[in-house]
């Protein structure tokens, strides 16, 4: 879930949640209680305005929200469990018009192969400007299969720490996802003016242009402790993850034994 900052001078231009519920009311369905959670969310985040105005206080502001939200959601049947704030940086919006606004996509990209056998994770945000008219429309996602794609193109041949290193270049790759999400909203603005109007304009105005990538995460697969086959050694990432669970490693290695 994307909750804008309204705060101008904060160093935080949104903020992704991501929450659990121990437990939810039975008479609230998920269309529900996503609408309670953000409700109470944007307006947690605007009450703290105060932390955003500093990096170094994203940590005690999460924590005074996640608090806050625990005792609001409590009334309405819904015990939290936890939530965590990944803060989105400010960047400079890609035009000057005034009556467009922004329209954030986020894509979680769980458990894309590595070379090595690892898995990656990422959780991707994506910014549009786009007129009012299409940001009421709702938050319909239409990146996740088109991200999952590209990504497990671009790392699958890449082991692990080259997987890692070259995030930034996968996430400077997707221009041309970019340019498709524009000519989508454009087509979207058009057919709304149309609708009002009777005639269909596209509005080159609206643009796709920032991406964020807001979580990196490697995770060992089930093949990523086999050496091969010339190599009777581990390299370092499989070394780390070996010490965080030896069991995972074949006894031989284990020992020593290569």
């Amino acid at each position: 879930m994307i909750v804008a900052c309204t705060e101008p001078q904060s160093c935080w231009e949104a903020f992704q949640a991501s929450f659990v519920l121990k437990r939810a009311h039975k008479r609230l369905n998920r269309t529900v209680i996503e609408a309670l959670i953000r409700e109470r969310l944007e307006l947690a985040v605007a009450q703290k305005a105060a932390w955003w105005l500093m990096s170094d206080g994203l940590a005690e502001g999460c924590h005074q929200v996640e608090a806050w939200m625990k005792e609001q959601l409590l009334v309405h049947g819904l015990e939290l469990a936890s939530l965590e704030l990944v803060g989105i940086p400010r960047t400079p919006r890609g035009h000057d018009r005034e009556d467009l606004v922004p329209l954030y996509q986020e894509a979680w990209l769980d458990q894309i192969p590595t070379a090595d056998g690892f898995q990656l994770n990422l959780s991707c945000v994506v910014r549009s400007w786009v007129p009012q008219s299409v940001a009421g429309q709702g938050n319909h996602n239409i990146l996740d299969d088109d991200l999952k794609h590209l990504a497990t193109s671009f790392f699958c041949e890449r082991d692990a720490e080259t997987a890692l290193r070259d995030v930034a270049r996968w996430q400077e790759s997707l221009r041309p996802l970019l340019d498709q999400l524009e000519a989508t909203y454009r087509t979207v603005a058009g057919l709304l003016a149309a609708a009002r109007c009777g005639m269909l304009r596209e509005d080159r105005g609206i643009v796709s242009d920032t991406v964020w990538i807001t979580r990196r995460q490697l995770k060992s697969g089930p093949k990523a402790f086999q050496p091969g086959q010339r190599y009777g050694y581990l390299d370092p990432y499989q070394l780390f993850f070996m010490l965080k669970d030896r069991k995972q490693l074949h006894e031989r290695y284990r020992l020593g034994k290569g």
